[in-house]
């Protein structure tokens, strides 16, 4: 049994067990002989110690997870053997092209004038760093400007080459010793070359020094602006995502694991629900096709607002797409066949012939209302009521019901009752209409009609209505009761009135040959009026003969001449 001891590797902690710690202990200490305690001999080893960490984050899944002896043995390969690379211009030369990876973006602080992105832009493309100066000024004058925002924006999003590890991620080098040794001498030869050409440079210098620190100063500011808005933005995506996803989990959970929907032992969803899937999983499927979204969107929030935070993983992600796709294809299927079930509309129809014992002279009309209406439990869904008869039995109820009045064939009243219904199908749509009840009856010469219709629940809805047509032979009076009820007459009544429907049960009608309802005692509207006032002022002619001593006066109008001698 190996000891695990606790190591500070690039200030960042590592659990190690004892041989690991030995051989990697070991190996830090040949670099560091291999150096000679030479120029920059100890950013050499700091850079190669952060490498080192960088390698064992990669690999470990999670903080409690020992470095074994097969990991460092990992790091070796990659770093190489101390005794492996002799420090000179030609071995670095032919590493350089033998060892060459993909480069970084990073900002190049050694050699910037604002902020370095110009020549991060520069190594990461592999060209001069005054053309992309050049292409960011005729972009800047291009533009009017806009693009200093893109540059400030840069700023903030691409990092800077601060280690020797990233300077050489920015090259394209592998960060290996050889290639570190190599980097921090450069910088060494740099600043000796610098000081040897202090006197040159002076001036220019200066004003480099002068640029960046004003730059620096500012790029500081926009960071802190930009950090905070950030800061806040995330925090205001995390309290939209989790009040959505709190709000669903209680709302969906209730809906659909509870009896929410049933009230008064009136289960009325399952009455408006057409595709017979349970409530349960509608609400699972709706939780997560309005869910994961917002998922997202906390986690991005988090992203924001909290640093370092750790990814949930692609197979997570990609498990998430897949619910959130499969959310998607089962509603669609649920609505298309929601939809499909009020595609077709079908019909039934029955004839009856009224028998009316009294004279036929006149027709009294009336409707009734249910007094279903009126009970406490009934509930009110998209236009119909669950209601209980008195059987104990759940029913439908509706008011969907007209009547037109139309002149019969013959000297027989009649009544055609036709009930209407929607279905996946003529077939179904006509079978549920059949299934609607109502009724009506005949006391003396007055006909009593329901308007009302019923079904039983397990009929559910499907926009079910009754249409009645009265057959009444011609110069037949027509009355009405109980017109305060609301209307029922429909649009296929004819009447010779200038008037809305809702008037006609004011008032009495006599069918003529035409089929038309001609009205006894309607008030004299303002055309008939004028008309009679026109027809009183028809205008007469007068002819006066005159002769040495008589004269005849003659007057001619519509109805008669009159002749007069003088």
């Amino acid at each position: 049994m190996n000891k695990t001891i606790n190591i500070n590797l690039a200030n960042l902690f590592f659990h190690i067990d004892e041989d690991a710690y030995r051989k990697l202990h070991n190996y830090l200490d040949a670099i560091k002989h291999s150096l000679n305690n030479g120029p920059g001999s100890d950013e050499i080893i700091s850079d190669i110690e952060g490498r080192i960490a960088e390698i064992f984050q990669e690999n470990i899944k999670n903080e409690q997870q020992v470095i074994t002896k097969s990991d460092v043995d990992n790091v070796i390969n990659i770093m190489g053997q101390p005794e492996d690379y002799k420090v000179d211009e030609e071995m670095f030369e032919e590493e350089l092209k033998s060892k060459s990876k993909s480069k970084k973006l990073y900002r190049d602080i050694d050699n910037k004038y604002i902020g370095g992105i110009s020549s991060g832009m520069a190594h990461y493309l592999g060209i001069n760093p005054w053309w992309v100066r050049l292409l960011w000024v005729v972009l800047t004058l291009a533009t009017f400007s806009g693009f200093i925002v893109i540059y400030i924006l840069l700023l903030f999003l691409i990092p800077q080459a601060k280690t020797t590890a990233q300077k050489l991620d920015m090259q394209g080098e592998s960060v290996n010793i050889s290639n570190i040794e190599r980097k921090v001498k450069e910088s060494f030869n740099t600043v000796t070359d610098k000081v040897k050409n202090a006197d040159y440079d002076k001036v220019s210098h200066k004003f480099k020094s002068s640029s960046q620190t004003f730059f620096d100063t500012i790029g500081k500011l926009f960071s802190f602006i930009f950090k905070s808005i950030s800061k806040i933005i995330g925090i205001f995506l995390i309290l939209i995502g989790g009040t959505v996803l709190i709000g669903l989990f209680i709302g969906l959970f209730t809906a659909g694991f509870t009896d929410a929907f049933v009230i008064n032992d009136i289960p009325f969803f399952d009455y408006a629900n057409i595709t017979n899937a349970p409530i349960w999983l509608l609400s699972i499927l709706l939780f997560l096709l309005i869910g994961i979204p917002f998922f997202f969107l906390l986690y991005l929030g988090l992203k924001i607002a909290v640093t370092n935070l750790k990814s949930i993983g692609l197979i997570a992600k990609l498990t998430l797409l897949g619910l959130w796709l499969a959310a998607i294809i089962g509603l669609t299927i649920i609505g298309v066949k929601q939809a499909t079930s009020y595609m077709y509309r079908g019909s039934v129809n029955k004839t009856e012939i009224l028998n009316i014992n009294n004279s036929m002279d006149t027709i009294t009309i009336s409707t009734r209302s249910s007094d279903y209406y009126q009970r406490p439990e009934n509930i009110r869904i998209n236009g119909m009521t669950f209601t209980i008869d008195d059987d104990g039995n759940k029913i439908l109820l509706d008011n969907d019901f007209v009547f037109n009045i139309k002149k019969s064939d013959d000297l027989i009243s009649r009544i055609k009752i036709q009930k209407i219904s929607q279905g996946s199908s003529f077939e179904n749509a006509r079978q549920r209409a059949e299934k609607i009840n109502y009724n009506y009856k005949i006391i003396g010469s007055t006909i009593i009609m329901d308007n009302f219709l019923t079904m039983d629940s397990k009929n559910k809805i499907r926009d079910q209505e009754v249409v009645a047509t009265l057959y009444i032979p011609k110069d037949v009076i027509i009355k009405f009761e109980n017109a305060n009820h609301r209307n029922n007459i429909g649009w296929e009544t004819r009447y010779n009135k200038d008037f809305y429907r809702t008037e006609v049960k004011n008032y009495i009608w006599k069918m003529d040959d035409d089929g038309i309802l001609k009205c006894l005692n309607c008030p004299i509207q303002e055309e008939e009026e004028e008309e009679k006032e026109t027809l009183e002022k028809e205008p007469s002619i007068d002819i006066k003969i005159e002769g040495d001593k008589d004269s005849i006066n003659i007057q001619i109008n519509e109805d008669e001449a009159h002749i007069e001698t003088t």
